[in-house]
């Protein structure tokens, strides 16, 4: 079946680039009217040696569809509206999401669809830009491995949104501060995070997010990024008292001034700190080996961009501790290695091959062992 399904995506290839050079002006159906998109699919397996010591292995085709209209109703106002939906062949059942927070803490299940993009957008084409409604975010590390520890949206086939507002103003040249405010129902977010971080209480119906980065990429600084995230009143530490969760976080890329012409070289990092965080017990855990109160997340990696051309390859390693409950790139309490490769056929075509090694950090109470995952996936990302 494997086969039979890679033979079908190979066979679907050629007919997306011819489509792909056909477009000369994709996805404008009018002057004022536009549709836009993304469609990625491939092969997923993992082999799993849980905390007692026995393995698993799961396989699967996973399937991620996004389809979405964007409305022009002058220069500076603009409606959009984007289904999204993910999908496997071992899913359960296809139901249509329209609850105001997602169904899991890591966003939709498999086989669920919903609007992850339904929002009206102000941009005065000079400093700034007002987005209200439903929107997609990524304040992720940049480069062939993109990934976060903090806010960013539906990353791989995974779906998750903001419910809010969102402001972005150039304050200086290639300077642009962003601002954040999301909702959060009772019983749950819309965006990434980890039990026991909850919303039940009242005090945190909304979460704000604070960013500033420099967009010039061109020079030896290939990003610069800080930020930071507060969610009041989302987790009770055992002493009773309501806490608010903290986050700071820091990214920074540079371009290698290499002296060769069939490849770039870009290295990029990103840091966070945790200050207040859920007590260990309450993540189970034991307290001996690592102390209470804080956590922090970081990843580094290496990028070799377009070598002979089209080809990219990527070397990534990160840690976060079993206090960071925020990044959908990285599981807490796990480390993380990985490669990947890509081929771009045309600029909005490409496949990638992911190899990915997890492993925890401290093991859990009652754990005879630690979990370590093994992972791989190939997939095709087509654009439009």
């Amino acid at each position: 079946m494997i086969l039979i399904r890679l033979f079908i995506t190979s066979l679907l290839l050629p007919l997306l680039i011819v489509i792909e050079s056909a477009n000369a002006q994709p996805g404008r159906i009018t002057d004022n009217l536009s549709f836009h998109g993304q469609i990625r699919s491939g092969y997923y397996s993992i082999k799993t040696k849980n905390n007692a010591g026995a393995m698993s292995e799961t396989h699967e085709w996973r399937t991620r569809a996004r389809l979405g209209l964007t409305y022009k109703l002058n220069q500076q106002f603009s409606f959009t509206a984007r289904l999204a939906g993910r999908y496997s062949t071992v899913q359960d059942k296809f139901e249509f999401w329209y609850r105001p927070y997602a169904a899991s803490s890591s966003g939709l299940r498999l086989g669920q669809t919903a609007f992850d993009m339904f929002h009206i957008e102000w941009n005065d084409g000079e400093r700034w830009l007002i987005q209200a409604g439903r929107m997609q975010h990524g304040f992720q590390l940049k480069g062939l491995i993109a990934k976060g520890i903090d806010r960013y949206h539906s990353t791989n086939v995974s779906i998750t949104w903001t419910d809010g507002l969102w402001v972005r103003y150039l304050v200086h040249r290639d300077w642009y501060f962003h601002g954040i405010i999301q909702y959060n129902h009772k019983k749950g977010s819309t965006s990434f995070y980890t039990p026991p971080l909850n919303f039940s209480d009242a005090n945190s119906r909304f979460s704000f997010f604070a960013a500033i980065e420099a967009k010039e990429t061109s020079g030896l600084w290939y990003q610069r990024e800080v930020s930071a995230t507060l969610m009041p009143a989302v987790f009770t530490n055992n002493d009773g008292e309501l806490n608010s969760y903290w986050a700071f976080t820091g990214r920074l890329g540079i371009n290698v001034p290499l002296d060769i012409e069939f490849m770039d070289m870009r290295i990029t990092g990103e840091a966070g700190y945790a200050p207040s965080t859920p007590d260990l017990s309450q993540l189970g855990l034991s307290t001996e080996r690592k102390k209470t109160g804080d956590a922090f997340a970081w990843q580094a990696s290496v990028n070799f961009i377009n070598i002979f051309d089209r080809h990219n390859i990527g070397f990534l390693y990160g840690a976060t501790e079993p206090g960071w409950l925020i990044s959908p790139s990285f599981r807490n309490n796990t480390n993380t290695f990985e490669v990947r490769h890509q081929f771009r056929f045309t600029r909005t075509l490409s496949t990638e091959l992911r190899y990915r090694i997890r492993n925890q950090l401290y093991m859990p109470l009652n754990a005879t062992v630690k979990r370590k995952d093994d992972d791989l996936y190939a997939r095709i990302t087509y654009r439009f």
